[in-house]
């Protein structure tokens, strides 16, 4: 079986490439939005099913960009079981995607958790 290759955060930030960071950028703590050492700056950050406290924090902003999550079919119901404060049925009403911050972290209108 061949080998993938890795790099590590500081290899990546020297890539002359957008990146785009799945569910966390690596290295940044996801409830605190805080990098530990290195930290990917991703130009869009997908993540799934809920977002991260972490993600729109302000010490995130400069790894996170565009913020979108995606629908993975967990049900609201059980989502509100386990986070009782967020409400995220209507995050999906347009479909699969949902851009929490489409213009990045200070271009534009945002959305965030709502509490209950």
């Amino acid at each position: 079986m061949p080998t993938i290759p890795t790099l590590s955060s500081a290899e990546m930030a020297a890539v002359d490439a957008p990146t785009i960071a799945l569910d966390l950028p690596s290295g940044l703590d996801p409830d605190h939005g805080t990098a530990a050492g290195e930290a990917i700056r991703a130009a869009i950050t997908l993540t799934l099913a809920l977002p991260k406290t972490g993600l729109v924090a302000a010490a995130a902003a400069e790894h996170v960009g565009r913020l979108a999550l995606g629908d993975i079919a967990i049900p609201p119901q059980w989502t509100a079981a386990a986070v009782p404060r967020i409400q995220a049925g209507d995050w999906y009403a347009e479909g699969d995607l949902s851009w929490l911050l489409p213009n990045g972290p200070s271009g534009g209108p945002a959305r965030s958790p709502r509490p209950r």
